[in-house]
């Protein structure tokens, strides 16, 4: 692989230093690519060309999060913020990790999910497959594992190939975990930057399974207790050859747009027909009632704002931590409801108006603090969902328990995109009114509330006693 990088490194030496127009149309082909496949690792929806429609255009597709394209924005800022460091010949270091973690955030307008440009101040526990668990390094240690990891960047690290350098660096920083969100963002970020000031291309990384699977490989080179620091002499081998891979294709695709041989492909122009069509039919929808509309958004949003206000900070155990995580908002179209919402979509044949939004609100337990009180973690691998959508005249609050199976689980978010869940259906309540909040009895509302909690708790207490073999009243 070193030697191929290096035969594409060559062709790409023979263009430098890159005219405007070359730059412009590297840009052209990669960014998207670059934006589109990193933003996917999250919870995007949004395809190539999508992706590309809004660089082009500052316009965003009709039925898909605002969110969505605000983390393109971010990327994007974050991308040239690196590249205006590697013009200044500048480097990395902690405050410009820091910075760029701002930078790619701050377009989001979730502030307390994101944290813009602070380390994380919670603990946090990745759940992977088969039961395995890595437990990513106290709050409180992360200042001094990122001034140890750039200390080894900048000495044992620049003794290495870059490709090695690059792929360490992202494989450590995510043992790490410093940020509660956009930890891969930021890795995959700062391994283009690596590669890319060294003279090689940005990764291309269009294969999440293979990522992952080659990430899970070197995680079970690393002792237990011995998560970052043993990061250093891990058998990441297979993660190398992945990225390698990955740096390959951006480096091929630079030389074919210099070269003038990267071809639109059909399926490309296809998907670009189809914005083009959504974009027009959505110029001829029929006049939607807005006021109506608005009445519905207005109810869901203030439901939604109970929901927290009663939960937040007013559960309280002695022994295990359980936290509210939300407002997640999901649209009709995105195809990635919640089995939640899907499950009540589908039981009241609910149709959506483009521009509805849903919300939906997690309670779990801290598993950390599962662990530490030497209880078993299955019991209370479950999740209390309440969501909160509109149909026809009527707006209502839906709640379900959930099992998850693994996937990474937050202190304040869970990342549904990373837990296998499982709907209980006869779990499923719900409690519906007018479109007009001011017609919805309160006491009615937090009573549902209450009891879609005791029903929460009555399941994981029925799982302890089944896998404990005990009858002992709690």
């Amino acid at each position: 692989m070193h030697d191929h990088l290096e035969s594409l490194k060559s062709r790409l030496d023979a263009f430098r230093p890159f005219n405007p127009q070359q730059q412009a149309k590297i840009d052209d082909a990669l960014l998207p690519r670059r934006i589109q496949y990193t933003n996917t690792f999250g919870d995007s929806t949004l395809t190539l060309e999508e992706t590309r429609y809004f660089l082009d255009n500052q316009r965003m597709v009709g039925g898909k999060l605002e969110r969505e394209f605000d983390e393109i924005k971010g990327v994007h800022d974050a991308i040239l913020f690196l590249r205006a460091l590697m013009d200044a010949s500048g480097d990395l270091s902690v405050g410009n990790i820091l910075k760029l973690h701002q930078v790619l955030t701050a377009p989001i307008s979730q502030d307390e999910r994101y944290q813009p440009g602070q380390y994380r101040i919670q603990e946090l526990l990745l759940l992977g497959q088969a039961g395995s668990r890595i437990t990513f390094p106290p709050h409180d240690t992360i200042a001094n594992e990122m001034n140890a990891l750039m200390d080894w960047y900048h000495q044992s690290g620049s003794k290495l190939h870059l490709l090695d350098r690059a792929a360490r660096f992202h494989y450590r920083f995510s043992r790490i975990h410093p940020f509660v969100e956009a930890n891969g963002r930021i890795a995959r970020l700062l391994d283009d930057f690596i590669l890319e000031k060294g003279g090689y291309g940005p990764a291309l990384v269009e294969n999440r399974e293979k990522y992952f699977n080659a990430m899970r490989v070197a995680d079970q080179s690393v002792p237990l207790g011995q998560s970052v620091p043993a990061t250093e002499n891990a058998d990441i081998s297979q993660f190398i050859a992945v990225m390698g891979e990955c740096c390959a294709a951006g480096m091929q695709m630079m030389l074919e747009v210099l070269e003038d041989h990267l071809v639109i492909k059909p399926e490309d122009l296809e998907a670009r027909m189809e914005i083009f069509d959504r974009v027009l039919a959505g110029k001829m929808l029929g006049v939607v009632d807005l006021s109506f509309q608005e009445a519905k958004e207005t109810s869901k949003l203030a439901i939604a704002r109970e929901v927290g206000e009663t939960l937040k900070d007013k559960v309280h155990s002695r022994i295990v931590q359980f936290n509210l995580a939300g407002p997640a908002k999901f649209q009709h179209n995105n195809h990635q409801f919640s089995p939640l919402i899907a499950e009540v979509t589908e039981r009241h044949n609910a149709v959506f108006e483009p521009s509805e939004v849903l919300y939906e609100y997690h309670f779990g337990p801290d598993l950390n603090t599962v662990e530490e009180s030497s209880l078993p973690v299955q019991p209370f691998m479950k999740i209390l969902s309440f969501a909160i959508l509109s149909y026809d005249e009527t707006v209502g609050i839906f709640s379900g328990v959930l099992n998850f199976e693994f996937g990474r689980v937050y202190i304040k978010q869970i990342n549904r995109n990373e837990l296998i869940l499982k709907l209980l259906p006869e779990s499923v309540r719900e409690l519906t009114g007018k479109c007009d909040y001011q017609e919805w009895n309160l006491k009615e509302l937090k009573k549902f509330i209450y009891n879609s909690l005791d029903n929460y708790f009555h399941e994981i207490e029925e799982d302890f006693l089944k896998a404990t073999g005990s009858h002992t009243k709690n």
